[in-house]
């Protein structure tokens, strides 16, 4: 008998230096089923641990190559998502950092960085938010904030789009062309070293007036 399809593979997205980095990527499941590809994540790609990643998908690989076995993959209903209002995806997305035990702190600080966001488009679908409308939110938050925090705010903005990207509710992060700003380094906590106490010392030396001290 001949088969219609292709054993099921994990693909891992680009090869990265460790598994943390490894996870960061989107993954899928892929094979062949009478000549058209498909891919499928189920939405596990919102599993950042490495291990727990491979876990879920190494399940879900084996859950497709059943129904291709069984031939029951071409009887599958395709699944109609739901995209919701950008408020309840906020909302997912603040308890999904709960659910999976993120720090008190970090959800505080999704919380207020998502809030403005909110604000701003809490009443539109998800699907519907573009670089533009970001791009806007930014200039104006960045007018009040300093880099660091504006940096921040966009990294919290990019996760929160890639969680819709691995639920399905968009494809692509309209964060991915924010820039980021400079953060000017500081020297107010830099520590002297021997060359630094030599100057000072050269400087004292030559001030009669502190060399009393």
């Amino acid at each position: 008998m001949t088969k219609h399809y292709t054993t099921p593979v994990i693909l891992q997205g680009k090869v990265r230096s460790t598994k943390t980095l490894q996870a960061q990527e989107r993954w899928f499941i892929e094979f062949h089923f009478e000549g058209s590809r498909y891919r499928k994540s189920d939405g596990l790609n919102r599993i950042k641990d490495y291990q727990n990643k491979i876990k879920e998908f190494s399940k879900l690989r084996i859950h497709y190559e059943q129904l291709l076995i069984g031939g029951k993959f071409n009887n599958i209903e395709a699944v109609e998502i739901e995209i919701p209002l950008l408020s309840n995806a906020i909302k997912s997305f603040i308890q999904f950092q709960k659910d999976k035990g993120g720090r008190v702190k970090s959800i505080q600080s999704y919380s207020s960085k998502l809030y403005f966001l909110n604000e701003h488009y809490g009443t539109i679908k998800v699907n519907t938010i573009q670089f533009s409308h970001i791009n806007k939110l930014m200039i104006l938050l960045g007018k009040k904030w300093m880099p660091k925090t504006f940096n921040n705010c966009k990294g919290i903005y990019y996760g929160f789009f890639e969680y819709c990207i691995s639920e399905g509710y968009i494809d692509t992060n309209p964060v991915s062309k924010i820039e980021s700003r400079y953060v000017v380094k500081t020297e107010k906590h830099k520590v002297f070293n021997e060359d630094d106490f030599k100057r000072i010392t050269l400087k004292v030396d030559k001030n009669k007036i502190l060399r009393f001290w």
